[in-house]
């Protein structure tokens, strides 16, 4: 799923003062379809990794590669840091998309009692559905000179 407002910040920055950015939307998919086939063989290894090292290692470490591409972003919005921006984005999508839910899965239970289980795992999905309800919340709603400032810091400070 891509973010519509880092996508406004991106169009802009490669097709300045035009409303249509087909590079942008290329690289976009390119990067979206890069990332989900090299998801495929690394996610197995992540989790035996978790196994092997520890879940909170791991979560650590996914978590905080999604921090880089949006910090590499904010600092300038050049042509080459678009580029090395979306190669980041592409790195930490095989790392953080779809492992921080598995191995929080396998933390919870790891640590939650076996009667307690279920309601661990369904507070787990519902704060993760409800930070996509949110994310999009406030791409709607906030002014959109704000938005980039606000949503990068709700997503550094996550």
């Amino acid at each position: 799923m891509s973010s519509p407002y880092l996508m406004e910040v991106v169009s802009n920055a490669m097709c300045p003062g035009e409303s249509y950015c087909p590079d942008a939307l290329y690289l976009n998919r390119l990067q979206q379809t890069v990332a989900g086939l090299l998801m495929i063989p690394v996610l197995p290894f992540l989790c035996e990794l978790s196994d092997e090292y520890g879940r909170k290692p791991l979560l650590l470490l996914t978590m905080s590669t999604s921090i880089f591409p949006v910090v590499l972003l904010a600092i300038k919005t050049s042509r080459t840091f678009i580029y090395a921006y979306f190669a980041l984005r592409c790195l930490s999508y095989i790392l953080s998309l779809r492992s921080v839910f598995c191995i929080a899965i396998a933390y919870a239970a790891d640590v939650v009692e076996d009667d307690k289980r279920v309601a661990a795992f369904s507070w787990i999905t519902g704060v993760m559905s409800a930070s996509h309800v949110l994310g999009s919340l406030l791409a709607r709603f906030v002014p959109g000179k704000y938005i980039f400032e606000a949503c990068s810091y709700l997503r550094c400070s996550s």
